[in-house]
């Protein structure tokens, strides 16, 4: 009996804020090898990108838990970015063929693409996914789990209020670097790329805290971020289809097609640029929360 009794005081004792974040951490990673898995089985878009996402949640989120106790783990961030780099041809390719080429024929369904063409971009896709998936096969995150698992074990819990005051500023940095990218768009296809992966990691450091801080204002700013990464990520894909344009063309009959596949991405990128603006004024104006 008082076995039993001690087990259930066990059982209830509270996490604290620090291994709330490495559980987040270490489940982000066990996700994002289960995609893995799951893309060496069969392959799908939507696994990839389970598997793009769930690393780049680490990649973005790791070092700051880390610089808490003043230490540097970039061995281990920049294999994880190497990992997912490596399958980011395929991402684009997938984009453009099951949702930036739909959307051009829903816009324009009398302009029509020759056999030629798709089956050049089904080649293309196909090359990038067999070069994705051999990367995958030596990617194994097993070992990275364990590690970063021995990692966790070694060190001294902070103190939540601790924990409160690196998150405050992980944050607050985060917030002002996506400031800086705000300021420096200018319609090209590289900024908004960084302004697009600075609102990533401002996301990913708000989500990792979350616990530390009241729900009501955390999920207020996660929806705006999420309506601006949305935005952003569209406008991303617009440029990338209107780059990708010019690869699909091998038969001189496509070239009217292809010509205005480059002019619509072009114009709905600049649409969902607007639009991203008018999110990133929305989110000028929340309170930030962790200042207080």
């Amino acid at each position: 009996m008082n076995a039993q009794k001690h087990d259930m005081t066990v059982a209830t004792e509270p996490v604290g804020e620090f291994h709330r974040c490495c559980h987040a951490i270490e489940g982000y990673l066990q996700k994002a090898e289960q995609a893995r898995l799951d893309l060496l089985l069969q392959y799908d878009a939507k696994r990839l990108h389970a598997w793009r996402v769930n690393l780049r949640r680490v990649t973005a989120t790791l070092g700051k838990l880390a610089k808490i106790h003043g230490q540097s783990i970039d061995r281990m961030i920049d294999t994880l970015k190497q990992c997912r780099d490596a399958s980011g041809a395929s991402r684009d390719l997938d984009i453009l063929a099951e949702e930036t080429l739909p959307a051009f024929a829903a816009d324009h369904p009398s302009t029509l693409a020759s056999p030629a063409l798709w089956q050049n971009l089904e080649r293309q896709r196909t090359q990038a996914r067999n070069t994705m998936l051999d990367g995958l096969r030596e990617s194994s995150l097993t070992t990275l789990i364990a590690d970063f698992n021995a990692w966790v074990q070694h060190q001294q819990a902070p103190s939540d209020k601790a924990l409160r005051h690196a998150a405050a500023s992980a944050i607050a940095d985060a917030h002002h670097k996506l400031s800086k990218r705000a300021e420096k768009i200018d319609g090209g296809r590289k900024a908004l790329h960084r302004m697009r992966t600075a609102t990533k990691k401002l996301r990913y450091t708000i989500e990792l805290f979350q616990h530390a801080y009241p729900r009501k204002a955390v999920d207020t700013w996660l929806d705006a971020l999420s309506e601006l990464q949305g935005q952003l990520g569209k406008a991303h894909d617009r440029m990338t289809g209107q780059a990708l344009g010019r690869t699909l063309l091998i038969d001189t009959g496509d070239e009217a097609f292809v010509k205005k596949l480059r002019r619509w991405s072009k114009r709905t990128a600049h649409r969902a640029a607007i639009h991203a603006d008018t999110s990133y004024r929305h989110i000028g104006r929340l309170e930030a929360y962790w200042q207080h």
